[in-house]
């Protein structure tokens, strides 16, 4: 069985109608859109699918390269989603042009942020101080996950050892700073840094540093799986 979808990269492209047709067309396989809401709730399930414990009270997030979701669950159940124009690729392309990034194109960076983050999320909006206190923060997909394996300084890229693990806001600031003042050639060189994301690593640490400093909260849990899983278990049921 073959499942294809879309997510917010065609929703935001001029020709992304006809990109799909064009894959129909091509190969026979309809791939359905995604609505960045069904995107955040597919990113829930396959997130929560790999912890015992996913009945409590938890804030999930989702970084991709074209958006990032949010999601607050409370006692298992969704009350508030949303998807927001914070993708690495599109804050890299945006922003990021030297390499190493010069210091005013990661000031725009972050300001663009954390602009869309305190003035255009619902969801930061509404989570009060005490929800912050009762909220697990955890966060999936590449950027995430990346910083594990580099604060895990992993040779080998092991998923079981991603699932769970706690990063710290210190140990991500650090990975930050290493990062900004390396070209994209030494930056790959850092143990667990995935091939390929050298370039987009750095906007998407500004992503999950903003989140923690509105959030308040000096820890992150870590989700291997995410929307490929959910993807996965509703196509299955």
């Amino acid at each position: 069985k073959t499942v294809a979808v879309a997510t917010a990269c065609v929703r935001h492209a001029e020709n992304g109608k006809q990109f799909l047709d064009d894959i129909y067309q091509k190969t026979g396989i309809t791939a359905r859109l995604l609505s960045g809401e069904e995107e955040a709730s597919l990113a829930l399930k396959g997130v929560l699918s790999v912890f015992d414990n996913n009945k409590g009270d938890f804030l999930i997030m989702d970084i991709g390269g074209g958006s990032t979701e949010f999601i607050v669950t409370k006692h298992g159940t969704v009350s508030l989603m949303e998807s927001l124009p914070l993708g690495v690729v599109y804050l890299t392309e945006k922003h990021l042009f030297s390499d190493p990034p010069l210091s005013r194109e990661i000031t725009t960076l972050k300001e663009k942020v954390f602009t869309i983050l305190f003035a255009n999320s619902s969801v930061f909006k509404k989570i009060t101080p005490e929800m912050r206190q009762k909220l697990k923060f955890i966060g999936t997909a590449g950027t995430v996950t990346t910083l594990a394996a580099m604060d895990l300084q992993m040779t080998e890229y092991e998923p079981d050892k991603i699932n769970g693990h706690l990063l710290t806001r210190s140990a991500i600031e650090n990975l930050y700073q290493k990062m900004i003042d390396l070209p994209s050639r030494q930056r790959k060189k850092i143990p667990g840094l995935e091939p390929g994301r050298e370039i987009v690593i750095i906007a998407g640490t500004v992503i999950v540093l903003a989140a923690m400093y509105l959030l308040d909260t000096h820890e992150l849990r870590v989700s291997d799986a995410g929307l490929l899983e959910g993807i996965l278990l509703n196509a299955t049921g």
